[in-house]
């Protein structure tokens, strides 16, 4: 008991501390119509996509740190009127559990690839074509 609740205070003292870091947000999800959920190297080429026409009405939100996660900041953040997607290299979109598990929010559309390529610009913009 006494090692399990020393874990737990490590988890506490994490969030509070300098290391853990929010979401960052790329663009306006007040008034985005999709928002981009995604994390690591995916934010090069959401970022590229945010720029296009097809997506100017997007926003993107990128994790740093996956677990622990703030649950009442990350509702906060996915807390808005939008069409939230997973853009994710993994053939389950694994963040998105997490998102469900942690935070209670089902985000239900998802770019994957799972191939061992990176998802490129192109997958992105036929996604927000169909």
């Amino acid at each position: 008991v006494q090692q399990v609740n020393k874990r737990m205070k490590k988890i506490e003292t994490y969030l509070a501390s300098k290391y853990y870091t929010a979401p960052k947000v790329f663009g306006d999800i007040e008034t985005a119509d999709t928002i981009f959920v995604s994390y690591g190297a995916n934010k090069h080429v959401i970022r590229a996509a945010l720029s296009t026409p097809e997506c100017a009405r997007a926003a993107y939100i990128h994790f740093t740190h996956l677990y622990p996660l703030k649950k009442d900041e990350i509702r906060a953040i996915l807390g808005h009127k939008a069409r939230y997607v997973i853009v994710e290299n993994s053939a389950t979109a694994q963040l998105g559990k997490l998102i469900a598990q942690e935070c209670g929010i089902d985000i239900q559309a998802n770019i994957v690839r799972f191939d061992g390529r990176p998802i490129e610009l192109a997958d992105i913009m036929q996604f927000m074509r169909s």
